[in-house]
């Protein structure tokens, strides 16, 4: 092990962007002009922002309505006209159906040219900053001059009482060390020229410059000396805050000042004998109270040179809440500034604030104390990628870290090569300073949160960070390190750890492409190329998307094994003897677990080997495999049905199918226009629009028994039927979500209707099924499924008045299809010799007549009359049914 005093490289070249706080992780109220409240966020930093609710993002239009965002015009956001909490989100909503996710404006692209301060021409004692606080004239200061002071500098201090939180110079203090004391000039509160609107981010930065110069230049006509805070000597003013009257904009108010460090550019002026330029802008309220260091500490941290650690496009979460310079400075629960997250190892050593010691050679037992108290980072190099390596910290709950969600060892994968820019985290997962979190998820990448699973052993009490463990310790483009971390032990203030430096012995494996029937079985092949022969192999598969499953595993000749185990996707070869060579060494048998046809992509993230001699051999898989499944049609039959005249017809639907099925949509419609879906007309007695069994009904098919538009067959009971359709289009949806159909031949429903009056003996009406919608019994959709079609013969005639139950009286009994378009059919009965007319009437909405369907003597019977409105326009009309002392009124709805 070498111990290695790294110098410091703080950029001291010209960068072109500003650099700034992250919006407030925590939700606000806002309402609409209805008096509807939203809890909405503000995502994003100083150069973009927008708002979400739900996760979609919102603006507010000229009408003063929150609605969702349309798309993106650069560097704002455009205005959809669906209202946010009223109209349905975009996923479900049709106006917005080309929007998949969150919209994010572009970024401002503004300069800052002020150099960096050099840590190492600073003084020895303390580090000198001057401090200014900003009022605006319709908006004073709430709090005075010596709160800004105690916060800045007083030892000891404590934040609306919460334990030890500290000052921004305890703060300082402790993640260096002792190395970096902070004195904090504050000054009075100046007034500034415009009110506070003027200033705001949403009227840009070059407003907030000319704020920063007027108030240098108050605070000079003051008397101020400026030469004392050009701590390094280099003639600049190192580090000039400001903090303004009320909150940052990062809370959700655009009219403020969004916290952020700059530079004055071609405002930079020069005052005894030192030039001011660089500043940080901060407020003096956060969450409704006074301001905590949390903000002040990470924008601080930016005039020191370092960057974001936070994804600063936003695809991603970046470092996450472990780190100053990602979402920390909000604290590492997320919500309590107060406690800012400690600077990150890489962080300290970029200001030279820790001794780095490398290990060169596998150790056991080695110590890592905790880096609130220790200055100490271990360093572990790749040994074949010279600008990649791994920080380890010792994390514990305690000074800044106090909330932090779990304690222990923080392992951070740096690739110097991207860590040299300003925004090292926007290009996941290829990121600059990673954080490889031992639960293997991968959450920050993948812009999830940091929780107790990112440190070793974490939640998930993982003790191994390996070439065979995930996350591993292969380099950001998988070359293969052979390092072994393991025995990691429990979090305490001195942790200990056991590291292997192996020597690199290298085998590849490869994976053969497979195929498959959907719901049958499938092959495919591994194959090894090693030099030597190998006595241990394990390997775990990853199957995306995983639905294989693996049921057999067999050797090839290359292999010798005593038996083989299968623990899902791990395979473990026991007592093996694989000899050296190139070939398959596995054939693997697999069950598929879907009903549709897709590519199965096929890696080994996890392999380990051992060779002969006892050593352990490094197994590259950066190759894939694909596994094709092909799916079977399933095929639906529609039986030829009949029908009679004045009476109904019907047809069944059957199924064969190979793969389980838990829900289905088919699409009926009749050609031509002879037959409308309809169940039985019934007397409703009871007035509980539901047929039951000792009410009268019109016997269309003679079976004696009422029928619906839709009857189960073959189904069971549990199985869900639903309709929904208009005239002679019918959509019918099956399901059933515990019990899928099993394989096999079934027969399904039938499907009922009325004939209309004007079908003829002998005519044939086909009936077209669409398959729209078929869902495996895995929650797949897309199961292939073929249209059909069948044939209704009309081939028999019921008299008039042949009806199994002889009306009693004048009713009007069914007007179907209810809503309609454009046509629909009256169904009404007329009793024994009663010779009076039966006049139907059609009323608009206004009461207005719009005709008269009928107003005629009719014989005794049950009798059927279409209206067609298709000269009408859209919407809701009154149908009023008069016969003898007979008035009845229904509601029915024209779409169109």
């Amino acid at each position: 092990m070498k111990n290695i005093i790294y110098p410091t490289f703080i950029f001291l070249s010209i960068f072109t962007i500003l650099l700034g706080d992250l919006a407030s992780p925590t939700p606000f109220t806002v309402r609409q002009p209805t008096g509807m409240e939203l809890n909405i966020f503000i995502r994003g930093n100083h150069l973009r922002n927008w708002y979400e609710y739900h996760g979609w993002s919102i603006v507010k239009n000229t009408a003063d309505w929150w609605v969702y965002a349309s798309g993106v015009d650069g560097q704002k956001l455009l205005a959809s006209d669906q209202r946010v909490g009223i109209d349905p989100e975009p996923d479900h909503n049709l106006q917005l159906s080309g929007i998949t996710g969150k919209l994010i404006p572009e970024a401002l692209v503004l300069e800052d040219d002020a150099p960096i301060p050099n840590l190492y021409s600073t003084r020895d004692d303390t580090f000198r900053v001057p401090m200014i606080l900003v009022e605006f004239p319709d908006y004073g200061a709430t709090y005075e001059t010596s709160k800004f002071d105690s916060l800045m500098n007083y030892e000891g201090y404590t934040h609306l009482n919460y334990s030890s939180t500290g000052s921004f110079r305890d703060f300082y203090k402790e993640i260096s060390y002792g190395q970096f004391i902070a004195d904090v000039d504050v000054s009075d509160w100046f007034m500034a020229e415009h009110n506070h609107d003027y200033y705001g981010y949403n009227n840009g930065y070059q407003r907030v410059k000319r704020l920063v110069r007027n108030m240098v230049d108050s605070l000079e006509a003051a008397g101020f000396d400026w030469s004392i805070y050009d701590n390094d000597g280099d003639g600049y003013v190192d580090a000039l805050n400001l903090a303004h009257a009320g909150p940052g904009a990062e809370e959700g108010d655009e009219t403020n000042i969004w916290s952020h460090k700059s530079s004055l550019g071609n405002l930079a002026v020069t005052y005894d004998g030192v030039t001011i330029s660089s500043y940080n802008f901060n407020p003096e309220k956060q969450m409704g109270n006074f301001v905590c260091i949390g903000v002040l500490a990470h924008e601080f941290g930016h005039a020191l040179g370092l960057p974001d650690l936070y994804d600063t496009d936003y695809s991603s979460t970046g470092a996450g809440k472990l780190a100053l310079m990602a979402s920390g400075s909000w604290g590492t629960t997320g919500t309590s500034p107060w406690y800012p997250s400690t600077m990150i190892g890489w962080c300290k050593n970029e200001l030279g604030w820790v001794d780095v010691i490398e290990f060169t050679n596998s150790q056991d037992g080695v110590e890592v104390e905790q880096t609130y108290s220790s200055n100490t980072i271990y360093k572990v190099q790749h040994p074949t990628v010279d600008d990649e390596y791994w920080y380890i910290e010792n994390r514990q709950k305690i000074g800044s870290d106090t909330l932090m969600p779990r304690p222990g060892l923080t392992i951070w994968h740096i690739k110097e090569s991207i860590a040299s820019g300003w925004s090292p985290n926007s290009d996941e997962p290829y990121y600059g300073v990673a954080l490889e979190q031992a639960d293997g998820l991968f959450a920050l990448e993948n812009g999830g949160p940091s929780d107790g699973g990112d440190v070793f052993p974490g939640t998930t009490g993982n003790r191994e960070f390996s070439h065979t463990t995930i996350p591993s310790t292969h380099s950001m483009y998988g070359e293969i390190s052979m390092i072994r971390i393991d025995n990691i032990s429990d979090p305490v203030p001195s942790m200990t750890l056991d590291i292997e430096l192996n020597e690199i012995i290298l085998a590849e494996a490869s994976i053969g492409n497979g195929s498959g029937i959907a719901n049958q079985q499938g092959t495919f092949s591994i194959a090894l190329a090693n030099d030597q022969d190998m006595t241990e192999l394990e390997l775990e598969l990853f199957f995306n998307p995983g639905i294989i499953s693996i049921t057999e595993v067999s050797p090839t000749a290359r292999v010798s094994v005593d038996s083989i185990i299968i623990d899902a996707q791990r395979i473990t070869l026991v007592n093996p003897l694989i000899t050296a060579g190139n070939g398959d060494i596995l054939d693997f048998t697999v069950q598929i677990n879907t009903g549709v046809s897709t590519d199965v992509i096929i890696t080994i993230p996890i392999a380990y080997g051992v060779n002969a001699a006892g050593d352990e051999v490094g197994i590259i898989a950066n190759d894939f495999g694909t596994f094709s499944i092909a799916a079977i049609d399933q095929l639906f039959n529609i039986g030829n049905g009949s029908g009679a005249i004045n009476g109904g017809a019907s047809f069944s639907v059957s199924l064969a199918n190979t793969v389980p099925l838990q829900l289905g949509v088919l699409q009926f419609t009749l050609s031509p226009d002879l037959i409308t879906f309809s169940d039985e007309p019934f007397q409703d007695l009871n007035g509980n629009q539901l047929y039951d069994s000792d009410e009268p009904f019109t016997d269309w098919n003679n079976n004696g028994l009422w029928s619906p538009i839709l009857e189960h067959t073959g189904l069971a009971t549990d199985w869900v039927l639903e309709i929904q359709g208009i005239g002679s289009n019918l959509d019918i949806a099956f399901s059933n979500w515990s019990v899928p159909l099993a394989p096999g031949t079934h027969s399904l429903f039938q499907i009922n209707g009325m004939v209309n009056a004007q079908a003829q003996l002998d005519d044939q009406v086909t009936v077209s099924a669409h398959v729209f919608l078929l869902m495996d019994g895995w929650g797949n959709t897309g199961v292939p499924s073929p249209d059909i079609s069948g044939t209704i013969t009309i081939d028999q005639v019921l008299a008039q008045g042949q009806e199994q139950v002889i009306p009693d009286g004048f009713a009007l009994r069914h007007i179907y299809p209810n809503p309609f378009n454009p046509s629909t059919t009256f169904v009404f009965t007329v009793p024994k010799n009663i010779n009076t007319p039966v006049s139907i009437l059609i009323y608009d909405i206004t009461g207005r007549q719009v005709t008269t369907l009928t107003d005629q003597v009719y014989t005794a019977g049950t009798h059927q009359l279409q209206w067609n409105a298709s000269n009408l326009g859209a919407g809701i009309y009154f149908t009023e049914f008069l016969a003898g002392q007979v008035r009845q009124i229904k509601k029915v709805t024209l779409l169109k």
